[in-house]
């Protein structure tokens, strides 16, 4: 009986941690520009503020329309645009991240499928504290 109510409080406690870390990262946008025939990859942008206590590292992402998906930055260098990846990004608590065409960005390599516009896709955030956060992303014409 004992070990019964162990296990429940340790379930109780994880769905409450749960709870309180998807509360903590509020997502107010986001967007993926819908793909031309034929295109290999495609492009997402999610807007999003920290409104935990601590710092947010993003460290890697995940969607179900992609082999693979990495967070990249626009950069000038010496004069041209150059796209890099970015391995893992902070977010300072009470900070917001906003992902737009021309700055960070989410690369969607190797689309299984096309990207249509009124259609909806899943990004998975995973996150250095081990925890995840899915994302739905309505797909649209480029902004």
């Amino acid at each position: 009986m004992k070990s019964c109510i162990g296990y429940c409080i340790a379930a109780l406690t994880t769905l409450f941690s749960v709870t309180v870390f998807a509360a903590d990262l509020q997502v107010t946008s986001s967007w993926a520009r819908a793909s031309i025939p034929g295109a290999a990859n495609g492009a997402a942008y999610v807007s999003m503020n920290n409104q935990a206590s601590k710092a947010k590292t993003i460290t890697g992402i995940t969607s179900n329309v992609s082999d693979k998906t990495e967070l990249h930055e626009h950069v000038h260098e010496q004069g041209m645009m150059k796209m890099i990846h970015v391995p893992e990004l902070e977010i300072a608590p009470g900070e917001s991240l906003t992902m737009k065409p021309g700055g960070y960005h989410i690369m969607l390599f190797n689309l299984q499928q096309p990207l249509t516009s009124g259609e909806q896709i899943t990004l998975t955030f995973k996150f250095s504290d081990g925890n995840s956060q899915d994302v739905s992303i309505d797909v649209r014409k480029s902004q």
